[in-house]
């Protein structure tokens, strides 16, 4: 994590780790429903928006235990990661992204 660039923004699924491990604020990848258990419907627009980002080269995703989310039917992992390059996989997760 200590490689991607410091103006790149970095969505991922566990960003206290991002906050503690790499001492840089991550953002949370989008929730498929809202608290009250509706289905939001910014989801699709969201992982759409996030997915540019990340083929324009200004944001990575850091999914923490990807195979285990992917296992686990984690849709907000699969649906955001799907087709997505993989920059770097690590033992506690996969980095998704393209390096200007």
């Amino acid at each position: 994590v200590q490689d991607i660039p410091d103006d790149m923004i970095i969505f991922s699924n566990k960003i206290t780790a991002m906050d503690i491990l790499a001492d840089r604020p991550a953002f949370l990848i989008p929730w498929r429903y809202e608290p009250e258990g509706m289905p939001d419907p910014t989801y699709e627009k969201g992982i759409a928006d996030y997915q540019q980002q990340l083929f324009d080269r200004k944001a990575m995703f850091v999914i923490f235990n990807y195979y285990e989310e992917v296992r686990l039917g984690n849709e907000r992992v699969i649906d955001l990661t799907r087709g997505m390059p993989i920059w770097r996989e690590l033992s506690d997760g996969i980095i998704f992204g393209i390096l200007p």
